[in-house]
C-alpha cells in the first residue's frame, strides 16, 4: 500500500488505505503510565521487551484501550495480535516482565507439531486461565541455518568472553542480571533447587 505522507516523520506512517503506524519510546518527557495510553490499534509489537524500563507500567496502561480494539477487529474480521520480541535481561530489574510474561505463557510445544503445524484439539490449552494468552517460542541461533559454531565462536570472541553477554544474547538465558553478583553457571545450578 503506498504511503499518503512521504515526509521524514519519525514516528507515524500514514498509507492511502487508512493503516497508520506509530512508534511509542520512553522519553524523558513520557512518563511510563502514559506512554502508550489510549493506543487504540488491535496490532502491537513491543521490541527489545525485556530492556524498556519501566515495561510492566507501560504494558498496564495500554491495556484497558487495546483491549477494546481487539474486540472491535475481533466483531469486524479484522486482524488482532500482540507480538512481543526480546532477547532475555535477567528475572528482576527492567528484565522482570517479559520473564514474568514468558513463564506465564503456553509453551508453543504444547500447540505446535515440529513442521509449525497447528495440533487438534488445542482450544483447551489455548484457553486455559491461569496462563496470560501469549504462546512463548524461542529461537535459539543454532535454529538459524546461517549460523554455525564458527559463527557461535566468533561472536564470543566479539563479546570478549563474558559469559553474561553470551548468555543474554546468544544463548536466551534468564539466569542472572546485569547487577548480579554471582556468575550464571552458579545461578542456574542453584534455581532448579529454589523453584522446587
Amino acid at each position: 500500500t503506498p504511503l499518503k505522507y512521504r515526509g521524514e516523520r519519525k514516528t507515524t506512517i500514514d498509507y492511502e488505505n487508512g493503516s497508520i503506524v506509530r512508534v511509542f519510546y520512553p522519553s524523558s518527557t513520557t512518563t511510563p503510565s502514559s506512554l502508550a495510553r489510549s493506543l487504540t490499534s488491535p496490532i502491537l509489537y513491543i521490541d527489545e521487551a525485556a530492556h524498556i524500563p519501566h515495561m510492566r507500567l507501560a504494558y498496564a496502561s495500554a491495556q484497558p484501550t487495546l483491549s477494546r480494539a481487539r474486540e472491535q477487529a475481533k466483531k469486524n474480521n479484522y486482524p488482532y495480535f500482540t507480538l512481543v520480541t526480546t532477547t532475555p535481561n535477567g528475572s528482576v530489574g527492567t528484565g522482570q516482565w517479559f520473564f514474568d510474561m514468558w513463564n506465564n505463557a503456553i509453551d508453543s510445544e504444547e500447540i505446535f507439531d515440529n513442521a509449525g503445524n497447528r495440533l487438534p484439539d488445542v482450544d483447551h490449552i489455548v484457553n486455559n486461565k491461569v496462563k496470560n494468552g501469549f504462546v512463548r517460542i524461542r529461537f535459539h541461533w543454532s535454529e538459524d541455518p546461517a549460523k554455525d559454531e564458527h559463527w557461535y565462536n566468533e561472536q564470543c570472541r566479539d563479546f570478549n568472553f563474558d559469559e553474561r553477554m553470551i548468555n543474554q544474547e546468544l544463548d536466551l538465558e534468564f539466569a542472572g542480571a546485569t547487577n548480579c553478583i554471582f556468575p550464571d553457571k552458579f545461578l542456574s545450578e542453584v534455581v532448579p533447587f529454589l523453584v522446587t
